[in-house]
């Protein structure tokens, strides 16, 4: 399928996209309940990664020189995408800034693709803006900094994009994208991925019983 149908609202939806995430490029610590709680363990996550661990799990500067196993509960998602725009030459505040305003990137994207299969280029990118517009999403972001929580949220629509085409058309390659994305969830939060999974179960019983029903007639 041609994606030049899509160039228009892609656009709208990269504008409006800056336009939820502008406060991140002034590439500062953001004000919020854990603001202090991330950029250290990013820090700890990314020393423990220069140390060749491929997934830290001890935080050896916390408790007071003494460290402790903080990584080891955390989600992982949100310190790997920081660490790697730390690796392409960003400080860590600006490369935490950075992940977050990925994170967006890839929530509207997956919106857009969701929406966009059941009512169109113009359906997703309403859909799309309602998404990244959404309270719990900003206010996960821009209040309680729950960078887990808000990260998740990225994956959520590939999941179940994933799931649906793959019981609709077929084809393995979109279940492998639903089980990464899925996969990808359960490593940004693991609240967010509770009520997740129920939804997912539905749609897979929903279609799999109206795909009955159209065999049976």
């Amino acid at each position: 399928q041609s994606m030049k149908p899509h160039l228009p609202y892609l656009a709208i939806l990269g504008s409006i996209t800056l336009l939820v995430g502008f406060p991140l490029f002034e590439f500062k610590i953001m004000l919020g309940h854990d603001a202090l709680a991330y950029l250290p363990r990013s820090v700890e996550f990314y020393q423990g990664l220069s140390s060749g661990h491929v997934f830290p799990r001890w935080a050896p500067d916390f408790a007071y020189g003494y460290g402790e196993p903080t990584i080891n509960f955390n989600p992982p998602v949100v310190y790997y995408l920081t660490a790697f725009f730390h690796v392409v030459g960003f400080s860590f505040v600006s490369a935490q800034n950075l992940t977050l305003l990925a994170i967006l990137v890839l929530a509207g994207l997956g919106m857009y693709l969701l929406a966009g299969q059941f009512f169109g280029p113009r359906g997703g990118l309403v859909s799309a803006v309602a998404y990244l517009f959404a309270p719990y999403l900003l206010v996960s972001l821009y209040v309680r900094h729950a960078l887990a929580d808000f990260s998740a949220f990225a994956f959520i629509p590939f999941a179940f994009w994933g799931l649906y085409r793959y019981t609709a058309v077929g084809g393995y390659w979109r279940l492998l994208i639903s089980a990464l994305s899925t996969a990808l969830l359960v490593l940004s939060s693991t609240s967010v991925s509770l009520f997740t999974f129920p939804a997912l179960l539905l749609l897979f019983a929903t279609t799999q019983y109206f795909e009955w029903r159209w065999r049976k007639s």
